[in-house]
């Protein structure tokens, strides 16, 4: 039986995942959403 590690990483612009064999290390899929990044807009000191 082969076993995986989903690791997630869930951000304030984008939701990425990802899908890793334990056995090699190496990742098997990979997904993120939206398809691009939401620009973060932030005022600057004066």
């Amino acid at each position: 039986m082969k076993k995986y590690l989903l690791g997630y990483d869930i951000g304030s612009s984008s939701v990425k995942a990802s899908l890793v064999s334990i056995e090699t290390g190496k990742s098997v899929a990979s997904a993120f959403y939206p398809d691009s990044e939401a620009p973060i807009k932030a005022l600057q000191g004066q």
